[in-house]
């Protein structure tokens, strides 16, 4: 796998992450 390729796929899984993370925090203010 390319390089720029595999930090590219990383970068969109952190990103991912992070808007889960986010969700998870904005239910549980709600709840």
């Amino acid at each position: 796998m390319m390089s720029c390729e595999k930090s590219y796929l990383n970068r969109i899984h952190r990103t991912a992450f992070l808007l889960d993370t986010d969700i998870l925090i904005l239910s549980v203010e709600i709840i």
